[in-house]
């Protein structure tokens, strides 16, 4: 309890709201598909290590998370395929297995890791119980990120809303981590490997309790999303929310990265800002000059440097 973040009592009584509901026993809906791209990761208190080479006790809080949505009435896949060792080409062997759970057309897919943190940041003590934090992880290699990030949010406010504080925060990583496949390929870090496995596995199963609210009900089609066709290896499936913002989002974000790359690159050939803006200032002459000429031409006359070699 000493390394624990306390809530405020309105904060306490929102989660025994929130435990005091009964869970649904519908079956057969929707399919939700988890994975382990580190199938490794264990809690050191509850394991004695924080890696177990092919049966790291992250999958059973896979379990926890498939177990809860199963009894909201969802169809859950929980693959179990070992990606070891934990390097650097983890996530090129857990691509394979996205890109195959794909092929089914889930409603969306969690890649579910625990973080390698202090502790300090991750325990949540409420109403006399300890809780794992959980942080949801953005890759801004990504070339959808926008998306993601968007639908990364929705579902922290949808926690937020039944379990404030259980959602450490959003993390933003470099890598893709596979969400250039599918936008709603999300990765979710449950504990440190410091916190025990019982922490974990509660917080997992709470954090389930939120998908409703972003995916719908388990009947329900799902929000804002078309079909999805599985990509082969390597290559990206197209961005499946029926959002026609979307393309507008990643365009402009494209347009802005390219404006940045621009400005560096004058600056590296110039070396100064003030070389920059001369060079600007010489290009914006240049075409000030250019749609003058299209202007004389229009009204039939020549410029007056139309001589001029």
């Amino acid at each position: 309890l000493a390394y624990a973040d306390y809530v405020r009592e309105e904060t306490a009584q929102a989660w025994r709201e929130a435990l005091a509901l009964p869970a649904s026993n519908g079956v057969g809906g929707k399919l939700i598909s988890l994975y382990h791209s580190h199938t490794d990761e264990s809690y050191i208190p509850s394991d004695g290590t924080a890696s177990i080479r092919g049966n790291g006790s992250i999958m059973k809080v896979g379990d926890a998370f498939a177990e809860k949505l199963r009894s909201l009435g969802y169809t859950v896949n929980h693959d179990k395929t070992s990606h070891d060792p934990h390097d650097a080409n983890a996530y090129i062997r857990s691509r394979r297995t996205a890109v195959r759970l794909l092929g089914a057309q889930p409603a969306a897919l969690f890649d579910i890791h625990r973080d390698s943190a202090p502790v300090t940041g991750y325990r949540l003590a409420v109403n006399n119980e300890l809780y794992a934090k959980v942080v949801i992880v953005v890759g801004r290699a990504n070339p959808y990120m926008p998306t993601t990030l968007d639908y990364a949010k929705r579902l922290k406010a949808a926690t937020d809303a039944q379990y404030p504080q259980l959602i450490r925060g959003i993390f933003f990583a470099r890598g893709h981590y596979n969400q250039d496949i599918n936008p709603r390929n999300i990765l979710i870090e449950i504990g440190t490997e410091g916190l025990t496995l019982d922490e974990s596995q509660k917080s997992a199963s709470l954090f389930a309790e939120s998908i409703p609210a972003v995916l719908g009900g388990p009947q329900d089609p799902t929000p804002g999303v078309g079909s999805a066709e599985a990509a082969p290896p390597g290559k990206a499936t197209p961005a499946v929310f029926n959002d026609n913002s979307v393309p507008w989002r990643n365009l402009l974000w494209l347009v802005g990265i390219a404006a940045v790359g621009g400005i560096a690159y004058l600056y590296i050939s110039a070396g100064s800002w003030r070389s920059v803006w001369q060079k600007l200032s010489q290009l914006r002459g240049l075409e000030f000059t250019n749609l003058c000429g299209l202007r004389f031409f229009r009204k039939g006359k020549r410029h007056p440097d139309s001589d001029k070699e």
